[in-house]
């Protein structure tokens, strides 16, 4: 709905460029639409770049390009996070072999991000498994009792 990515945009340089990938089309509209004010118009921020499909896919094509085409970060904000519940170990974006193609879509010193509901120890020791040095972070206060892992 272009909240995190207008939280992004506020946090990067102007020279920085973003893609978001959003698998459904209507979604970009309403960004462009009713939802423009309420983000700050960042779909429409020239420092985006809108793809239409599969952040997986987006993900995977970084992967084996490599080089110029990795990312300095990938966050994932997806509606219920890496629940167990959600596909666990083989999940197309939490999944043992998922977490390992985004880490070779990431630059060295690479950040990945991921939003969740609830922590979820088992995604967790993936994401060690996988390479990464893992952080999760939590609200002091107020609001739901989210997490956002960081994975370095």
């Amino acid at each position: 709905m272009g909240f995190t990515l207008r939280a992004t945009l506020d946090t990067l340089p102007p020279d920085a460029e973003v893609t978001v990938a959003e698998l459904e089309p209507v979604v970009v509209s309403w960004c462009r639409g009713p939802l423009a004010e309420l983000s700050g118009r960042a779909v429409d921020d020239p420092r985006v770049r809108v793809e239409i499909g599969d952040v997986a896919d987006l993900v995977g094509r970084a992967a084996k390009a490599g080089g110029a085409t990795r990312y300095d970060a990938i966050l994932l904000d997806l509606y219920e996070g890496p629940r167990e519940a959600s596909g666990g170990a083989a999940d197309p974006f939490f999944g043992r072999r998922a977490l390992a193609t985004t880490r070779r879509a990431l630059t060295p010193g690479g950040v990945f991000a991921v939003w969740s509901e609830d922590p979820d120890a088992h995604f967790e020791r993936r994401l060690a498994a996988a390479g990464f040095e893992v952080e999760r972070l939590r609200p002091k206060s107020g609001g739901p009792r989210h997490v956002v892992y960081l994975g370095r």
